[in-house]
């Protein structure tokens, strides 16, 4: 699993990848940041609206913080092994690695480059509103299991097709996702049942890597 995530980690590095999609939550809630701000009179610290004290504006960044770095986690699981599972090479890895680890390595890779968008998105807001989250705890338990939900859905629609049309569905998994975490009546359960699923999503992922390549 090491050389796996080591080859996405190098790859993803030398195509640019990595920074886009660990600063681009970042600089999208940066420029909603200001351009709200803008629209409303500049002052700082920066507001979404001026109604809202410095951390009920931070909540309301974080929402949608959160809700950026689930499309670009999901972008993340399904472009950094898409040109190998269109030519077919993920087959070397295949050959000297379960399948199974290769869908796992792929979802924690994506996972880990989601919630470290999400961290540099919450310093961004911090920076900017001058204030966190009250439950900044909660928030950050949300954060890692949209990870998961984002990287898992991401690697099994690859696994199902690689065209790129096919994130779309991605996409609006996540976003019917995205209600259910910011509601705190249905939360705690969440962070249960959405790792169950990135788990089975993970195993159907390896069964069709394996399928895609002895096809």
């Amino acid at each position: 699993m090491i050389a796996v995530l080591h080859y996405a980690f190098l790859k993803s590095t030398h195509d640019r990848s990595l920074a886009v999609f660990v600063l681009g939550p970042s600089l999208v809630i940066a420029a909603s940041l200001l351009g709200a701000t803008i629209a409303e009179g500049f002052r700082y610290p920066f507001y979404v609206s001026r109604q809202m004290n410095p951390a009920q504006n931070a909540e309301m960044a974080a929402l949608v913080l959160t809700f950026f770095v689930m499309m670009f986690g999901t972008v993340a699981a399904f472009w950094t092994f898409r040109p190998e599972v269109v030519t077919k090479t993920i087959g070397s890895f295949l050959m000297a690695r379960r399948p199974l680890t290769v869908a796992l390595a792929q979802v924690m890779f994506a996972a880990a480059i989601t919630f470290s968008a999400w961290i540099a998105g919450m310093l961004t807001i911090a920076a900017l509103t001058s204030a966190l989250p009250l439950a900044i705890g909660w928030f950050a338990a949300g954060a890692a299991v949209a990870a998961l939900a984002a990287s898992s859905t991401g690697a099994l629609v690859l696994t199902i097709s690689p065209q790129p049309a096919m994130v779309l569905w991605a996409f609006l998994a996540c976003t019917a996702l995205l209600p259910l975490l910011v509601n705190p009546a249905v939360r705690p359960k969440l962070l249960y049942i959405v790792p169950v699923m990135s788990i089975l999503f993970t195993a159907v992922s390896a069964f069709l890597l394996e399928r895609r390549w002895a096809s």
